[in-house]
């Protein structure tokens, strides 16, 4: 199987269980984000814009205070195993992704900018990845000012608002912000 297709079978496991994960929380934004029905139906080259855009967003908040801890590969592995549920195949390639962005020239806001640019207007979208990726900021317990600063950032070229940025936030981190 090519790289492309691999790229694209990623993208839309991704996709889809971005939008059945979030269905699951019970929010009315949450059930509002599932039935985006459309994202389903990306063309090749969107879905792995889509690949790329998310390991390497996902990479780059995690190696933001210097190495990848092992609590941020775990619940990236997580994501790829119990929500993506990827085969061993497209796992490796979306693990090759997420560890190569950390020596990318890009940084994070680059990546959101690209995400925004390839899926224009899929807000749930946007929501879906801001709430990942404060989940895998707090895999280690503790919310730095540098991933929040790099979080807020991504957010804000996504068109969430702060308070929107800071609902979510709020969610999944809990007294844990410590300066760095």
């Amino acid at each position: 199987m090519s790289t492309t297709v691999l790229l694209a079978v990623l993208a839309v496991a991704a996709i889809g269980a971005l939008a059945v994960r979030r269905g699951k929380r019970g929010s009315a934004a949450a059930a509002e984000r599932s039935d985006d029905s459309r994202a389903m139906n990306l063309p090749e080259d969107s879905r792995s814009a889509f690949l790329v855009c998310v390991f390497s967003m996902l990479g780059k908040l995690a190696s933001a205070d210097g190495q990848i801890s092992p609590e941020e590969t775990a619940k990236v592995e997580e994501y790829m195993d119990s929500d993506l549920k990827l085969d061993q195949r497209t796992r490796s390639l979306a693990l090759k992704v997420f560890r190569e962005s950390v020596s990318s020239p890009l940084d994070l806001r680059d990546y959101a900018e690209r995400f925004r640019q390839t899926h224009r207007e899929r807000y749930r979208m946007f929501d879906a990845m801001i709430e990942i990726l404060v989940e895998l900021s707090a895999a280690d317990g503790v919310l730095s000012s540098r991933e929040d600063a790099l979080i807020r950032s991504a957010a804000l070229v996504l068109g969430l608002t702060v308070p929107a940025y800071e609902g979510i936030k709020a969610k999944h981190v809990r007294g844990q912000h410590l300066p760095h």
